[in-house]
């Protein structure tokens, strides 16, 4: 058993991969988006039961095991990072880096390009996971990171994406272009430093309707200085003093700027060369054309609006397929291979259900492995595409 300690821990590990340069690089999951109450004193008290259980816990993910784990209390901006292994192999032991500079989001794993900079990383969420009280977060977004240097992921750019849908909305032959939102620039030393201010929050600080942490308030002021544009409509146009929301709330901060934080289970992305996979759980949700248009602050929906991915339900999900060049930037996703629902509300046997771990392999080749279960197929499978 590896110990985490060193980092503070890990919060809920998913998929990882192995760097071009050697490390294995790993994705913490279902990071704790709903930070202003990571506090709350239900989160906190002997009841441990989360409210479906019967309990009083007012999130799935519970504060509270991360401060038990610790022996004081946990920061929530220490978790829902990239970390990487260095010297895993050495006799001295290996060192544990969390690399701040990729943003704070649920990762499920990510893809790093030919040139050894480029990096793509999917954000594991869905509007189902949503508390109307306490979580209006949305779904997930597709994000880009792209290093200072080679072999480094310590520095560099985050981006997030912006997609335009055809004119259609059958998810067999939809696709997207896809534009790019800088949200920041920054490193692992400057961003551990910003989370470094939210070390003494308490249990005590917490104020009802309030935030000890990086509200969302504070996102939009931060987006309207970016922007230089009034976004909330309140006649004034705000700043903020640093790029803090990029990297520690990155999820609100790329839909803040107009990024497309629609993805529902938006799990697997792989690469080989110059072409990219993206894979989605399910393409319902926030994916669905009839869920509407939600603001990114108060969650309310405006229905007369399918938002910027607005396409037929389709609950088994699929993969899209990107080409992306020498320049190693996605411009367009395609629809590559997509499941199909019968009648029963089953998956077609001879379709992927609900695809989460992908790999690309040399000639175009893409393992898909299934996280399904028996209401989708009769067992999960593993498929080969070629």
């Amino acid at each position: 058993m590896m110990d985490l300690s060193s980092i503070d821990g890990g919060q809920v590990l998913c998929s990882g991969i192995v760097t071009p340069w050697g490390t294995p690089l790993l994705a913490e999951e279902y990071f704790f988006f709903n930070t202003a109450v990571w506090n709350h004193p239900r989160n906190h008290d002997e009841d441990e039961r989360p409210g479906y259980k019967g309990g009083n816990d007012i999130t799935y993910i519970k504060p509270k095991n991360m401060t038990q784990y610790l022996g004081k209390m946990a920061n929530p901006y220490r978790y829902g990072y990239m970390f990487e292994i260095n010297n895993a192999a050495s006799a001295e032991g290996e060192e544990l880096v969390k690399h701040y500079a990729t943003g704070r989001l649920s990762h499920e794993t990510a893809a790093i390009m030919p040139d050894m900079k480029t990096v793509y990383m999917s954000d594991d969420d869905s509007a189902k996971y949503n508390h109307k009280v306490y979580n209006t977060a949305s779904g997930g977004v597709l994000f880009k990171f792209v290093s200072d240097h080679k072999g480094d992921l310590s520095s560099g750019t985050l981006y997030a994406a912006k997609l335009v849908q055809d004119g259609t909305s059958d998810p067999h032959k939809t696709g997207f272009n896809v534009s790019w939102v800088m949200l920041g620039k920054s490193n692992n030393a400057q961003i551990g430093g910003w989370i470094a201010e939210y070390d003494d929050v308490k249990v005590s600080d917490y104020v009802e309707g309030q935030s000890n942490y990086v509200s969302n308030e504070d996102i939009n002021n931060w987006a309207e200085g970016k922007t230089g544009k009034d976004l909330n409509g309140d006649g004034t146009v705000g700043s903020y003093k640093d790029d803090r929301p990029a990297f520690l709330e990155s999820r609100r901060a790329a839909a803040a700027l107009g990024a497309t934080n629609e993805w529902d289970k938006l799990e697997g992305v792989t690469s080989y060369g110059s072409t990219v996979y993206v894979g989605a759980s399910s393409l319902s949700w926030t994916m669905d054309k009839t869920w509407g248009d939600p603001n990114w602050m108060t969650g309310k929906r405006d229905e007369t609006n399918g938002g910027a991915i607005a396409l037929d339900k389709e609950d088994c999900g699929g993969v899209y397929v990107a080409n992306t060049g020498a320049d190693y930037n996605i411009t367009r996703l395609e629809p590559h291979v997509i499941g199909k629902t019968t009648a029963d509300g089953k998956c077609e046997v001879d379709r992927p259900a609900n695809p989460d771990n992908i790999l690309a392999l040399a000639g175009g080749v893409l393992l898909i492995g299934e996280d399904a279960g028996k209401k989708k197929h009769p067992v999960d499978m593993l498929w080969m595409v070629k």
